[in-house]
């Protein structure tokens, strides 16, 4: 199988990522047997060590993390990846109808989140009617705050 290596900076938690158009490098390699597709274990034939830490593999349509690779022997590496689900997910998790909870600078206060604090500070006002109350065409209005009625 076909796999695509390259050389990235950003942070792993980034859905974002900068990953050049064309590949730093693209080998032949083969799946160790026993592995899953999250987490699948290569052999590539490489002479000198691979210097990269992100791949794609075509055949999987994936994105992976790799850990560094272990030498099998003169020229066979083995390098364990691990899929990247941000940035192999990406659109759909950009184009997904949704409400996110967590937000380092945008947030809805009308959600509830028990680690935004709010403060409970009661405001009781009074106000006098100037002409007093006439029975005959009155409007009564009840507030009710808590355990506290109000009657005007």
């Amino acid at each position: 199988m076909r796999i695509q290596f390259y050389k990235i900076t950003n942070v792993n938690n980034k859905i974002n990522k900068r990953v050049p158009d064309t590949p730093a490098l693209t080998l032949e390699g083969t799946v160790k047997e026993d592995c899953n597709i999250l987490d699948p274990v290569i052999l590539i034939e490489k002479s000198g060590v691979p210097d990269y830490n992100y791949c794609f593999i075509p055949e999987f349509n994936r994105y992976y993390f790799m850990s560094p690779a272990t030498a099998v022997t003169n020229n066979t590496w083995e390098i364990s990846l691990h899929v990247d689900v941000l940035f192999t997910y990406r659109q759909q998790i950009l184009t997904a109808p949704c409400i996110v909870a967590k937000s380092a600078s945008k947030y809805n206060l009308y959600l509830n989140d028990n680690n935004y604090k709010c403060y409970q500070n009661p405001h009781i006002f009074s106000e006098r009617f100037p002409s007093g109350f006439n029975v005959e065409n009155a409007h009564f209005i009840m507030t009710l705050f808590g355990d506290k009625v109000l009657a005007s």
